[in-house]
């Protein structure tokens, strides 16, 4: 067995194409930006069903399953790339735009001693999570037929310990896609 190691870029260990990167932002905002517009078509297309309800179309069921099943991949995968390819000196970003609020300490302080997150610092939360809530605007058209139904806010709410102290990161998606756009370049 012999050991390949590919020409390093720089000296740098990691061979990130960011084109990876430009598409996991892209479909992460692709996500937030239509999940409103699935619920709209549904509601749209069944504004003249009657009962049985035969012509029901239940998109943003469908919809807001596959969103909450990519969206945390997604976080993932930007936040591990952005981590690597900050600390391999292969990207850099002098953008100190907060991308979220940080309540270090839930137990010990009160909202006022939220701090600004910052894009590493979502990173990191977003790995570090150990539960992950998103913010849903619901929607109360489908009710009477017994289905509960709603659509993403660009806003997640992270959740983990650090030491022997709980916090939560309130990431706003939309900046954070955007200063992870900024950090490439």
């Amino acid at each position: 067995m012999s050991e390949l190691k590919p020409e390093e870029e720089n000296g740098r260990p990691h061979l990130i194409d960011p084109a990876g990167l430009f598409d996991d932002i892209y479909t992460l905002m692709a996500i937030y930006l239509s999940s409103r517009q699935f619920i709209e078509m549904d509601i749209e297309d069944n504004e003249d069903a009657g009962p049985p309800f035969s012509g029901i179309r239940y998109w943003h069921e469908l919809a807001l399953g596959m969103e909450l099943e990519k969206v945390p991949k997604l976080l993932i995968s930007i936040a591990a790339t952005l981590r690597i390819k900050n600390d391999d000196g292969g990207w850099h970003s002098n953008n100190r735009r907060p991308v979220g609020r940080l309540s270090p300490d839930l137990r010990g302080t009160s909202p006022t001693d939220d701090i600004p997150l910052t894009l590493r610092e979502a990173c990191n939360k977003i790995i570090h999570a150990t539960r992950v809530h998103y913010d849903v605007e619901e929607v109360d058209r489908f009710e009477s037929i017994g289905r509960k139904s709603g659509y993403l806010n660009p806003w997640v709410y992270l959740y983990g310990t650090k030491g022997k102290k709980d916090w939560k990161a309130t990431l706003n998606v939309t900046a954070f896609c955007k200063c992870s756009l900024e950090t490439t370049f």
